[in-house]
């Protein structure tokens, strides 16, 4: 459980990323490697990978315990998006989310059709040696005019590219939930100098906020508990967004998030380009 929860907070980390050059221009190949901190010790580590060409993208994540605790809490995660690009437009084409602890797995496949509709929705479940496979019936009202939360991600590096801003707001459907992903930009900051983040100089500060539109019911969960939690300390969730290298985009570099489990940090510890 803590484990997803940190995964949560990433999440709301990956919401916020504006660009300061478009990621459409060329071809564009490189990994992020993030570590994510709870009570001052690395829980988790996130390899986030980006490729796109002037006609397609695709993003990849893998999320992994980090050190003694991929034996004590045996949990991993994966995404997968594929889409292609028509006049600058992202236009998701296949998502995938996968999930485990221990024997237990789980995975999520969204189809679409060229136009983005969201035409498909497989769920599969593994408990040890049994396996269910379910059709999740489309309902419009839940994905019309939205996209995967991937998609979501890089549609908003392309729309933040020409406005020195983190204001934004998209759509988002993510199998189960429909919301609007609203950033604010809170100006911008110096970096202090860490010895687990490899950022330096200023980044501009960015508040997120997930507003619910449909499918949430009961208590809240995943990243939208985060959020809740964030929002009862008197802060919602914070990300600092600055490029890395020269001539790159602007991507995630810090996080704080508080909730009831005590103030969760993402920090960027490693950037591999294959350009």
């Amino acid at each position: 459980m803590r484990q997803k929860m940190l995964l949560s907070v990433f999440f709301l980390l990956m919401l916020a990323i504006p660009a300061t050059a478009s990621v459409l221009d060329k071809p564009r190949d490189f990994t992020l490697t993030y570590g994510v901190y709870g009570g001052g010790f690395q829980a988790l580590t996130i390899d986030l990978h980006f490729k796109f060409s002037p006609t397609t993208y695709r993003v990849t994540m893998d999320a992994k315990p980090y050190g003694v605790l991929g034996h004590l809490l045996p949990w991993a995660g994966q995404y997968d998006t594929q889409g292609v690009v028509r006049k600058n437009v992202l236009t998701p084409q296949h998502h995938e989310k996968r999930s485990g602890w221990r024997d237990d797995h789980s995975h999520l496949t969204m189809t679409y059709d060229r136009t983005g509709r969201l035409i498909k929705q497989m769920q599969e479940e593994t408990s040890g040696k049994k396996t269910k496979m379910t059709e999740i019936p489309v309902a419009s009202e839940m994905s019309k005019d939205a996209v995967d939360i991937t998609t979501g991600i890089v549609r908003m590096m392309v729309a933040a590219n020409d406005h020195d801003t983190c204001t934004h707001e998209s759509m988002i459907y993510d199998g189960k939930r429909r919301f609007r992903m609203v950033f604010k930009d809170k100006g911008r900051e110096k970096l202090a100098d860490s010895k687990i983040n490899i950022a330096r100089g200023t980044a501009r500060r960015c508040q997120l906020e997930l507003v619910p539109v449909l499918g949430f019911k009961g208590k809240p969960r995943g990243y939208y508990m985060i959020q809740e939690q964030a929002r009862a300390l008197g802060a919602l969730p914070l990300v600092w967004v600055a490029p890395l290298w020269q001539g790159g985009p602007a991507v995630p570099v810090r996080m704080l998030v508080k909730s009831d489990f005590g103030s969760v940090f993402i920090h960027v510890q490693k950037v591999l380009t294959n350009y």
